[in-house]
């Protein structure tokens, strides 16, 4: 079965509430497929259990914290803030406590209606833009991948 899964991945992409499926002679197919409420919990909590998704969606937890630029924190009521802006050791604090209750937790822990909403904000290091290149127009701030 994953033999099977590596050979579709390349030609299946699943985005946007819609599944993209791209055929050899290049041709590309879309569906969009409506699932009831009831059924819709059983799928994610399947989900979580059988398939990597919390790999997946927490995944970006294993990053190295020199990329992070911004943690946000939106509350219930749709207030944002950004938090630990000036302090690695509580953004560290942070992403170690998460790491934890992300392996502990259960499908169903997953399944509970969110508090707050935590944004992370990473920049990666990349090449230079071609507009940087014209006499005058420099961009200090480009980082290289080491």
């Amino acid at each position: 079965m994953k033999k099977a899964n590596n050979r579709v991945r390349p030609y299946l992409k699943i985005e946007d509430g819609h599944i993209e499926l791209m055929l050899k002679s290049g041709k590309e197919i879309y569906r969009k497929y409506c699932i009831e409420t009831e059924n819709l919990s059983a799928l994610v909590k399947g989900l979580y259990e059988e398939e990597n998704l919390k790999e997946q969606k927490f995944g970006f937890l294993d990053l190295d914290q020199k990329y992070l630029k911004n943690i946000g924190l939106n509350d219930a009521s749709g207030n944002g803030f950004s938090i630990f802006q000036n302090d690695p050791d509580k953004i560290k604090q942070l992403l170690e406590a998460m790491k934890k209750d992300v392996d502990a937790a259960t499908a169903e822990d997953f399944m509970q209606t969110p508090e707050v909403k935590i944004d992370f904000s990473y920049q990666f290091p990349g090449k230079q833009s071609v507009n940087n290149m014209i006499p005058g127009n420099t961009n200090t701030d480009v980082q290289y991948a080491e």
